[in-house]
């Protein structure tokens, strides 16, 4: 019973192995990523201060 179920936990794992890369905003922040499926997440939050046009981004309190 106990190799059948690892069995089957050593296959799901296998399934769920993703692939990891980078990606750079305007500012040249590098933020990791990865993929699942056919989505592709970054890792960690955005670190932009402007927008893909060079316009800065002003944060209003």
């Amino acid at each position: 019973m106990i190799k059948k179920i690892l069995l089957a936990y050593s296959f799901i794992v296998i399934l769920c192995q993703v692939q990891s890369q980078t990606v750079a905003d305007f500012d040249v922040h590098l933020y990791n990523t990865v993929t699942i499926g056919t989505q592709v997440w970054i890792k960690e939050n955005l670190k932009v201060t402007h927008f893909n046009n060079g316009y800065k981004i002003l944060y209003i309190i």
